[in-house]
């Protein structure tokens, strides 16, 4: 498996480039955006003359390659949604999809990505790890709607070091109001019980998921026949989505996805329910 050297510089900058649209897509579609993308020029990457951008809040999007990781920067002035510091269910699902077709989109064929996260930080250069003195980095600024605004993407970092700045806190400001309250009013006050999760006690139990693709009925005799090289074919358009199955009941449907060299989906619809066509009752 291939890694971050500097040769891998080129190949890296021609996929971001060929695959822009793409990458402008995942964006849109995680942040209900439309914007288009235009990746520059690469540079040698250095802190203390990085993007003022940087020095504020934002997302980092790591791809991870061993010990180096791959890190895109996006600044809360692109501009990102209120919901990014504190996402619920659904927007944490948006982002855990934008970083991992990210890192299907920025990196060669030859690397793959074995991690892939995306987290809210309070100052996105102090979160992004220096490079080792034996090690060379490489920024590429990518533009946004040709304006002032965009997003970078620096490699390699280290992955350790960009992993331990994930717990880093995304909203200083909550934390500072919280500790300037008064401290009399919250003793004065009753302590409001935890909010209790009906499903805690199940989120960790593990359920088999199945993804059906198509299904038909065969006579036995066809059955009997069968053998390798034999092929069956299937009423069912390729472009349609596939089904998730739990517990044999359709839970969700989405289109096939290649991770690397493995398989998986991309929800497109949850709790989908058929549509039955009306009948006249005679």
């Amino acid at each position: 498996m291939a890694d971050f050297s500097s040769t891998n510089v080129e190949a890296i900058v021609s996929i971001c480039s060929e695959n822009s649209a793409a990458i402008a897509e995942s964006l849109n579609q995680c942040f209900d955006s439309q914007q288009t993308l235009t990746v520059g020029e690469p540079a040698d990457w250095m802190s203390d003359y990085a993007p003022s951008e940087l020095a504020g809040p934002g997302l980092l999007v790591c791809c991870r390659v061993g010990d180096e990781s791959l890190v895109c920067a996006i600044p809360a002035s692109l501009p990102l949604p209120e919901w990014y510091t504190e996402p619920g269910d659904s927007q944490s699902a948006r982002l855990d999809t934008l970083a991992m077709e990210w890192s299907m989109n920025l990196l060669p064929p030859d690397i793959e990505c074995e991690e892939f996260t995306t987290t809210a930080h309070a100052n996105l250069l102090t979160a992004m790890a220096q490079p080792g003195s034996e090690t060379s980095a490489t920024i590429l600024p990518v533009t946004v709607d040709e304006d002032q605004s965009g997003l970078w993407i620096v490699w390699p970092l280290p992955a350790a070091a960009t992993a331990s700045a994930s717990a880093e806190p995304a909203n200083e400001k909550v934390a500072e109001t919280a500790v300037e309250a008064p401290v009399a009013a919250a003793a004065s006050s009753p302590k409001a019980p935890p909010p209790v999760d009906p499903l805690a006690r199940i989120r960790g139990i593990n359920v088999p998921v199945i993804v059906k693709l198509a299904e038909r009925r065969i006579e036995i005799d066809e059955l009997l026949h069968l053998c390798p090289g034999t092929i069956v074919s299937f009423d069912k358009p390729c472009e349609d989505l596939l089904e998730l199955m739990v517990s044999n009941q359709m839970y969700a449907r989405g289109e096939a996805v290649k991770i690397g060299e493995k398989f998986g989906i991309k929800i497109s619809e949850v709790g989908y329910v058929p549509r039955r066509e009306p009948r006249i009752i005679s």
